[in-house]
């Protein structure tokens, strides 16, 4: 393939990745004064230990594992190969992530009281536990959309997920008077919806099928994977942990919040970069003009990175004033330095 193509793929995908994160962006902001005025910082602060937990245990479970789809699906060369590559990855990674899922039902009080040192947010912890599967299963199956380029398909069920959630939330907290969990009730909804839809195309595509080697495979791609990202969580999600004991939760809500803005710029100014070039980097391997693709491709996110950057920094006052109550705008203090570590790491 040629390299105006190629450039021509990337641009095509990475605007339609990019928008529909930006829509999905935008549905977050203005789903903030909801949770700002639905939730306490304390409430917000009591979701994002809870959530982080969660991404804790998702890296636990595997889900560095699925990253390699991407190397080994371009890697072979038949495509029943590359079919029970696909359906291997969905059934390991639906095997270890109910694993957790269980073990976190079980031990939620025990959780609960190591986090907030009570067992009161225990049932929450279980409500998402029951989501916790479908995160591997749709990691999975939404790769299969981005190795067939189907921005589109990507981006729409991304927001219907987010559309999902918001509905629950309002009508469980808003109407209904639920507490916190409800949120996680959201969720629960959210991914129960999009994720039978993805998984049945997936598999409808590639059928039920266990290949013991590409499992072998996909198992010694990932594990090093797990060890590094468990020291880039630590590194990027632990402060938290150390905030909430020191300050409390509503500390943890207001950094959170805060945080949100430095997760716009990866989703914007990476992720909807990475989304396309993260399966096509594998094809790149085999040119012969390899170095210089990742030269441009390099470049390209940066200016990318940047540009989003120094937008947020402008306007994010601004932002928070209107879409929070007084008590959530302390955040803006944190957001430059946020967005600065975020440009250094990516």
């Amino acid at each position: 393939m040629n390299q105006p193509g190629l450039r021509a793929r990337l641009g095509r995908q990475t605007v339609l990745y990019g928008t529909g994160l930006l829509a999905g962006r935008a549905l977050s902001f203005l789903s903030l004064p909801v949770y700002t005025r639905l939730l306490t910082p304390a409430d917000y602060g009591v979701i994002q230990l809870i959530e982080m937990t969660f991404d804790m245990l998702t890296i636990l479970a595997g889900s560095r594992i699925g990253h390699g789809v991407f190397r080994f699906y371009h890697k072979a060369t038949r495509e029943e190969d590359r079919k029970a590559i696909l359906s291997t990855a969905l059934l390991v990674l639906f095997a270890t992530y109910s694993l957790i899922a269980v073990a976190a039902w079980v031990s939620a009080d025990a959780l609960s009281n190591l986090i907030f040192g009570s067992p009161t947010y225990a049932t929450a912890i279980r409500v998402a536990s029951l989501s916790f599967p479908w995160g591997g299963m749709m990691g999975v199956s939404m790769g299969y959309l981005r190795l067939r380029e189907r921005a589109s398909t990507f981006v729409l069920l991304g927001l219907l997920k987010s559309v999902v959630q918001l509905a629950c939330v309002m009508l469980l907290i808003g109407v209904l008077g639920m507490d916190l969990t409800g949120v996680f009730v959201g969720t629960l909804v959210a991914n129960t919806l999009v994720g039978t839809g993805v998984v049945v195309h997936l598999l409808q595509a590639t059928g039920i099928r266990f290949q013991a080697a590409a499992a072998r495979d996909l198992i010694r791609f990932g594990l090093p994977l797990v060890i590094t990202q468990v020291a880039t969580f630590f590194t990027t999600f632990g402060d938290r942990y150390f905030l909430q004991e020191a300050v409390g939760e509503a500390a943890v809500g207001i950094y959170g919040l805060a945080y949100s803005f430095g997760f716009l710029l990866f989703q914007i100014g990476y992720q909807s970069f990475d989304q396309v070039w993260g399966p096509i980097r594998f094809e790149v391997a085999n040119r012969a003009d390899r170095d210089a693709v990742l030269r441009r491709a390099f470049v390209l996110m940066n200016v990318l990175l940047v540009t989003v950057a120094v937008g947020i920094g402008v306007y994010v006052s601004d932002l928070l004033r209107v879409m929070s109550p007084p008590e959530y705008w302390a955040a803006t203090d944190f957001v430059p330095i946020i967005l600065f570590a975020y440009i250094l790491q990516d």
